[in-house]
C-alpha cells in the first residue's frame, strides 16, 4: 500500500508551488509532470490571488 504523509505530500506542493513562481517570474514554460490539469489549475489560481 503506498501512502504519502501529509508532510511529505505538502513539502512537494511547496517545492511544485516555487517552481511555478520561477516559471512566471522568467515567463518560461516548463514541463508538467502527471499533474492534473485540473489541480495545476487550481495552483496557479491560488499563487496569484496570494
Amino acid at each position: 500500500m503506498r501512502y504519502q504523509s501529509y508532510e511529505q505530500n505538502w513539502k512537494n506542493r511547496e517545492a511544485l508551488a516555487r517552481h511555478v513562481r520561477e516559471a512566471f517570474k522568467n515567463k518560461t514554460r516548463f514541463r508538467l509532470g502527471p499533474m492534473p490539469k485540473r489541480e495545476f489549475l487550481a495552483l496557479t489560481r491560488a499563487l496569484k490571488t496570494g
